[in-house]
């Protein structure tokens, strides 16, 4: 028993010791790019707006575990009932046209597609739709919570081409 502890005590030891345990430092991001949590004024409501949509969609066949998911991460909103139903709905409308995109152009349903102005097109058409449909309160509370989310984005700059 005590070869076996001392055996267990010299791995942890070399493990503790070796190169790879020694924490290296997080790269730092590329030039340009724009963080959520130092400026998010330089991120658009546009972008953030299709990135919560992105998130938050689920289809309107989604599973009760689906349908439970979304139902978290609307509950920050506190929409009333009426509300809460027209959000669902118009989110599951972006995401059966940005699954239809997909299709028609042979992209990921995250890809931007030039087909159209793309799945940007299709958000802020869906936003639109949900400042027509949406109550004064909720849509203050959709925006509030929108551009409180940019603080946790990214835009990386377009790679350089060799």
């Amino acid at each position: 028993m005590t070869k076996v502890r001392h055996a267990v005590l010299v791995c942890l030891a070399c493990a503790y010791a070796s190169p790879q345990s020694v924490q290296t430092s997080i790269p730092k991001d590329p030039q340009g790019t724009i963080d959520g949590a130092v400026s998010p004024e330089r991120i658009p409501d546009s972008l953030a707006i299709r990135l919560f949509f992105s998130a938050v969609t689920a289809p309107k066949s989604a599973n009760t575990q689906g349908q439970a998911r979304q139902d978290a991460q609307l509950k920050p909103l506190q929409f009333s009932p009426t509300d809460l139903k027209t959000m669902k709905f118009h989110l599951a409308e972006f995401n059966d046209r940005r699954a239809q995109l997909s299709q028609n152009t042979g992209t990921s349903s995250q890809a931007p597609a030039q087909a159209g102005g793309g799945i940007q097109a299709i958000a802020d058409d869906e936003f639109a739709h949900l400042q027509q449909d949406l109550s004064a309160d909720a849509l203050s509370r959709f925006t509030a919570h929108v551009r409180n989310e940019k603080r946790h984005m990214k835009i990386y700059p377009p790679p350089m081409m060799p």
